[in-house]
């Protein structure tokens, strides 16, 4: 799995990282590499992850006691290590819950316009990674309500365009 050129710059002091992602069965070799999950660089063991390190990425967050905004940093990139090794039912769960708290947070800021933009990319980034989690789960349509809604918090995002596409390349009935 190779770190895609692209990186997001936020406003606040952090940095989101595009992987390709292959989503299947549980074998690296024979996963989809068409798919993309981000991950967030500058915190909750964003280093490990840019180097593939990934399990011990994971061992390190587990058990993390982060609050507020990390809580979100460490269940996102918690999610992207699971999608990454392969613990697929780990790595929904994990995606529910950075989907869960940024959404608290967006929120709890909906008057706070100098947060609300970058909380608001961050569901963004959130829902498209639980979309690739739904894939890998055979889960398509709620992959699909994922993208769409990833999509309409930030239209110009090009992730969830991307697992969108793919993922109407794998089911063309569905769509």
């Amino acid at each position: 799995m190779k770190l895609r050129n692209k990186t997001i710059k936020h406003a606040l002091p952090l940095a989101a990282a595009v992987f390709a992602f292959a989503a299947g069965p549980a074998a690296a070799d024979e996963l989809d590499p068409k798919l993309t999950v981000t991950f967030i660089t500058d915190a909750a063991e964003g280093r490990a992850i840019r180097k593939a390190q990934y399990d011990v990425a994971a061992e390190k967050l587990e058990n993390s006691s982060a609050r507020g905004i990390n809580e979100f940093y460490v269940a996102n990139n918690l999610c992207v290590s699971y999608l990454k090794i392969g613990e697929v039912s780990k790595a929904t769960e994990s995606c529910d819950a950075a989907v869960a708290r940024i959404e608290k947070l967006v929120k709890e800021n909906r008057n706070s316009s100098s947060v609300l933009a970058d909380y608001e990319t961050m569901l963004a980034i959130a829902l498209s990674n639980r979309g690739v989690a739904y894939v890998v789960n055979d889960m398509h349509e709620q992959a699909r309500t994922d993208f769409n809604a990833a999509l309409e918090i930030k239209a110009e995002m090009r992730q969830p365009k991307v697992n969108l596409a793919r993922l109407t390349e794998l089911t063309p009935a569905a769509a």
